[in-house]
């Protein structure tokens, strides 16, 4: 009920805007020119019945909502973006099988940067914070616990070089940067979970990270877009990347 709850106010939210994309705003009279904002929200139901179904199957009952907001400023050598990439959905499949989650995710990720002579290569710094809504378990038994809020949360600081080729492309590549991972459940952090040490609650890494972005809107009101984060160790076996 709990997860029901939380999803039924998520889509209170995306009914009360607009579910297209939002054009260019702007925060301030004086700056028209210098803030895009905008986002797109869905929220998606499904169900199915059955009753006497001579070829098999199972009643299901499905919710989920999905939303991506963004932020960005350009003035003169200046860029600064924000975007926040956030979801969460449920499912029940079956009379005995318990409700389970088939999304949950949230990405926050502002990176500024400061044009290096080419108006194509910036000088940026880069924080990004990634963790989930609710826990999760090692179905389909509802009592191996193997995630939650902030077990794990990830928070990344990194300084490095981004490329922009096209205004829809960007190639991010740090050699400086730190990686957090916090495991707050004291269950996730007693099992030693996420490569934490086991009855501790953070591990800091510093490393390399690279991030590929691409977004193309492939025609009026459909868009494309995908995202590639690769970060290395450079203490701890560094061959091996997440």
């Amino acid at each position: 009920m709990k997860q029901i709850s939380l999803l039924i106010l998520l889509s209170c939210f995306l009914a009360s805007a607009s579910t297209a994309q939002i054009d260019s705003m702007t925060i301030a009279k004086k700056d028209t020119t210098y803030w895009k904002k905008g986002g797109a929200g869905t929220f998606n139901f499904s169900q199915v019945s059955l009753n006497n179904w001579a070829q098999g199957g199972e009643n299901s009952l499905a919710l989920q909502g999905i939303f991506n907001l963004f932020a960005k400023y350009q003035k003169e050598k200046n860029s600064w973006e924000t975007t926040l990439d956030a979801g969460y959905g449920i499912l029940k499949s079956g009379e005995n099988n318990p409700t389970r989650k088939s999304d949950d995710k949230i990405d926050f990720s502002s990176k500024f940067g400061r044009q290096a002579g080419s108006n194509k290569l910036f000088y940026s710094a880069l924080f990004n914070f990634r963790s989930q809504f609710a826990p999760g378990y090692n179905y389909p038994n509802k009592v191996d616990l193997i995630s939650n809020f902030m077990a794990p949360g990830y928070f990344l600081l990194s300084l490095g070089m981004d490329y922009q080729p096209a205004k829809d492309f960007s190639i991010y590549l740090s050699p400086f940067t730190g990686k957090m991972t916090i495991v707050y459940d004291p269950t996730l952090a007693k099992a030693g979970a996420f490569g934490v040490d086991s009855g501790k609650h953070r591990r800091i890494e510093p490393g390399a990270y690279f991030t590929l972005k691409y977004k193309h809107a492939i025609f009026e009101n459909v868009t494309l877009s995908t995202k590639l984060d690769l970060f290395s160790n450079y203490i701890e076996n560094p061959q091996n990347v997440d």
